[in-house]
C-alpha cells in the first residue's frame, strides 16, 4: 500500500529545497560578471617618451650669388658648394624641436674646404595648428678656426669666428587655404624679428666725431668697416632685424609631390649709429636700412626620403624700388638635394 502521508512529506521537502535554491540563485552574482566592471574601469597610460622622435638629414647645396656694377651692368658671380648634416629630436608631439647642424663649403676659386659654423638650435611652438603658428627660436653658432671662417647662414663674410653667437627670434605666421581638395592653394603671411648676442666684445670703426660737422654720414654700419686713422670703439648696442612676408603656395592635382611657392619679403635692419663726443664719451641713435626681395621656390618629393628644392631670390633697394647693385647682390639661387636618413 502507498503511504500517502509519507509522499506528502517528501513533496513538501522537495518544494522547500527548490524555493531555497531559487532565492540563493537570485542573490548570487557570477564571478566573471562581478569582475568585468573592475577590468573595464581601469586604463593604463602610455609611457612617457623621454627620448623624443629622432631624425637626421643630409643636404647637398649649390649657391650662386650674382652682382651688378654701379652702372647697372653685369658684374660677377660667386658660386659655392655646400654640404650639411642635421640631426635632432622632436618632443611633445613636435612642440619642441632641438637639432644641430654641421657643414662645410667650397668655392671654385680655391681647393680649400672651409668649415661652416656649427649650430645648435632649439625651436619652441607655443601655438601650432593648420591656420596659425607661433615660433620662438634660439640658435647658438659656435666659433671656428679663423682660417676656416668665411660664411655664415646667409653666406655673408664673418670676421668674428672666434666668438660664439647667440641669436633669438620670434616668428608668427598665418596660413589660409583658398582651395582644398586634389589641388591645394594656400595664402600665407607672417613676420620675423631677431637679434644677436656675442661671447666676446664687438668693436667698430664706423662712427662720427661730434666736433666734425663736415663729415658725411652714409648711414651704414659695418663691424669690420675700417676708417683711416679711426680708433675702434666698442659696438655695445644691440642690432635688430625684422622681416614681413606674404605669398601663396600651390600644389597641383596632377603632381601632389610638387609644391610651388612665391613670397615677397620686406626686410628692415635697425643698427646703432655711434657719435664720439669731444670728451670721449660715445652715444648712439638707431638708423634703419631697408630692402625687399621676392623668392620663388620649387619643391619636389622624389620619394618619402629624398627631395629636391630650388630657391630663387631677387633683391631690391627699399620697398621693391631699384635693383640692388655694387657690393650688394642682386640675385641668389640655391639648389639643394636633401635626404632624410
Amino acid at each position: 500500500m502507498i503511504d500517502i502521508g509519507r509522499l506528502t512529506r517528501t513533496a513538501a521537502t522537495l518544494l522547500c529545497l527548490s524555493i531555497s535554491a531559487r532565492v540563493v540563485a537570485q542573490n548570487t552574482v557570477p564571478v566573471a560578471q562581478a569582475s568585468t566592471p573592475a577590468v573595464s574601469a581601469s586604463k593604463k597610460s602610455d609611457p612617457v617618451q623621454l627620448g623624443g622622435k629622432w631624425y637626421s638629414t643630409v643636404e647637398l647645396r649649390h649657391h650662386i650669388n650674382t652682382y651688378y656694377n654701379e652702372q647697372g651692368g653685369y658684374g660677377h658671380q660667386e658660386p659655392s658648394l655646400h654640404a650639411r648634416l642635421q640631426f635632432g629630436a622632436q618632443f611633445y608631439d613636435g612642440i619642441v624641436d632641438a637639432y644641430a647642424t654641421l657643414g662645410v663649403f667650397k668655392e671654385p676659386t680655391s681647393q680649400q674646404v672651409l668649415q661652416r659654423r656649427p649650430e645648435l638650435d632649439l625651436d619652441y611652438y607655443p601655438w601650432k595648428n593648420d591656420f596659425a603658428t607661433i615660433l620662438i627660436y634660439n640658435m647658438v653658432q659656435l666659433p671656428v678656426r679663423a682660417a676656416n671662417s668665411g660664411a655664415t647662414v646667409e653666406d655673408e663674410k664673418d670676421d668674428y669666428s672666434a666668438s660664439s653667437v647667440y641669436m633669438m627670434g620670434l616668428a608668427p605666421t598665418l596660413k589660409y587655404p583658398l582651395i582644398k581638395g586634389a589641388s591645394r592653394l594656400d595664402l600665407k603671411a607672417g613676420v620675423d624679428g631677431w637679434t644677436r648676442l656675442y661671447s666676446r666684445k664687438q668693436y667698430t670703426t664706423s662712427y662720427s666725431d661730434a666736433d666734425k660737422e663736415d663729415e658725411a654720414d652714409d648711414g651704414r654700419l659695418g663691424l669690420n668697416a675700417a676708417a683711416d686713422g679711426a680708433a675702434p670703439i666698442e659696438d655695445y648696442a644691440l642690432h635688430y632685424q625684422a622681416q614681413a612676408l606674404a605669398g601663396v603656395a600651390f600644389s597641383p592635382e596632377f603632381a601632389h609631390a610638387l609644391n610651388v611657392e612665391t613670397t615677397a619679403h620686406y626686410h628692415s635692419k635697425f643698427e646703432p649709429r655711434y657719435t664720439r663726443e669731444p670728451s670721449g664719451n660715445v652715444d648712439y641713435v638707431y638708423g634703419v636700412e631697408r630692402y625687399a626681395y621676392y623668392r620663388i621656390r620649387l619643391h619636389y618629393d622624389l620619394s618619402d626620403r629624398v627631395a629636391v628644392t630650388n630657391d630663387f631670390y631677387h633683391f631690391h633697394e627699399g620697398f621693391f624700388a631699384e635693383n640692388r647693385k655694387g657690393i650688394e647682390r642682386r640675385y641668389r639661387n640655391i639648389l639643394r638635394l636633401s635626404c632624410r636618413l
